[in-house]
């Protein structure tokens, strides 16, 4: 019971340390798992970037089908992907709709676990078959040894799976023929759209076709532009901004506790270690002892914050309408960040121990 006098000598220190463990290793693996998230995200659309070339559509509410219809209109040949923007909830699942038009180079973009892709067939026919991220496996059902789903009371034949190893954007996703996309989604009012036209195709020239065609549809033209790794970085952060915001005041608020109350628990305990010291404990056994117990603090906030991180990730995956990506490097990050808050309260406590006068810590 000795070892642990130091850390019941003055419990409010001691939980304030605790705390301090707790409110800075769960901001660092909410941050880290944030940010490997997007990370991941921004990474893997490298794949869509570097095959594609975007353009945003502005509309005055204009529905889905009259933007189809002015593509159309301009080029029927067309090749294209309409950008996530129609969004359902089905059994509280947000599920992100992907149209194809003519578009036969999906396999530079996704690669498929199971199934196969789209049949030339399949996209000029518009038939009602789709291709879908992992995450979305739960909400299909079989039907006469077939896998389905169901997208607005519309059943789509699931022909493909992807994105089962790296959690993306894409894992939510559903890509289909874009004139099998349900007539209720079609005929619904959106202002903004983007549209992710074939390398092949001459963005310049095609800008300049579909700005003459209509004025009540209001063009920006996206140049091809690969993300690099600085890129990546930037647009991670910038993802969740405000977020990444509260965490960083949320670490430095931890440390500042950390430090503050690692030093006020060492005054505390100081006469008690120095009159161990005078009966004959050696400065190892001292440094054991001090060890032992932030071991012991810093077990006990590293323990009660994962706890906090296991149970909250729902909540989080909800809040950010997303799938967090939690893997090994999550892990090795969050070892690695309590080593060093253990390592910044070892030598707080040890360098105010070892600092003091002992006779002027007796008197």
């Amino acid at each position: 019971m000795y070892r642990f006098q130091e850390i019941l000598y003055k419990p409010f220190s001691t939980f304030i340390i605790v705390l301090s463990f707790v409110v800075g290793i769960c901001s660092f693996q909410f941050c880290i798992l944030l940010f490997n998230t997007n990370y991941n995200y921004y990474s893997k659309s490298k794949n869509l970037i570097k095959n594609t070339n975007t353009m945003s559509i502005k509309t005055n509410n204009k529905t889905v089908d009259e933007i189809i219809d002015f593509l159309d209109n301009c080029n029927m040949n067309l090749g294209y992907i309409l950008d996530d923007s129609y969004e359902y909830q089905n059994n509280s699942q947000m599920v992100k709709i992907l149209g194809l038009n003519k578009y036969y180079d999906l396999y530079k973009i996704i690669s498929l676990d199971e199934g196969r892709m789209f049949s030339n067939d399949d996209i000029n026919n518009n038939r009602n078959v789709a291709i879908i991220g992992n995450e979305l496996n739960h909400i299909t059902y079989m039907k006469k040894n077939k896998k389905y789903l169901q997208i607005h009371n519309k059943e789509f034949e699931v022909i493909g799976v992807f994105d089962k190893k790296n959690i993306t954007s894409f894992c939510f996703s559903v890509f289909i023929p874009v004139k099998a996309i349900p007539d209720n989604l079609k005929t619904k009012p959106v202002n903004e759209c983007k549209v992710y036209f074939n390398k092949k195709q001459n963005l310049h020239s095609l800008y300049k076709d579909l700005q003459l065609k209509d004025k009540n549809f209001k063009l920006t033209q996206y140049y091809d532009k690969e993300l690099s790794f600085k890129n990546v970085l930037k647009n991670s952060y910038y993802q969740n901004k405000n977020e990444f915001k509260y965490i960083i005041i949320a670490l430095l608020i931890s440390f500042i506790n950390l430090i503050t109350f690692s030093f006020i628990w060492t005054t505390d305990i100081k006469k008690d270690l120095l009159i161990k010291i005078i009966f004959g404990a050696t400065k190892q056994h001292i440094i054991k002892l001090i060890t032992f117990q932030i071991l012991i603090i810093s077990f006990i906030g590293w323990a009660i914050a994962s706890l906090i991180s296991y149970f909250s990730i729902g909540f989080l995956d909800n809040y950010f309408n997303t799938k967090l990506l939690f893997n090994t490097i999550n892990f090795v990050f969050s070892i690695g960040f309590t080593t060093l808050m253990i390592l910044l309260s070892l030598s707080i406590v040890l360098i105010n121990v070892f600092n003091s006068n002992l006779s002027e810590g007796i008197r």
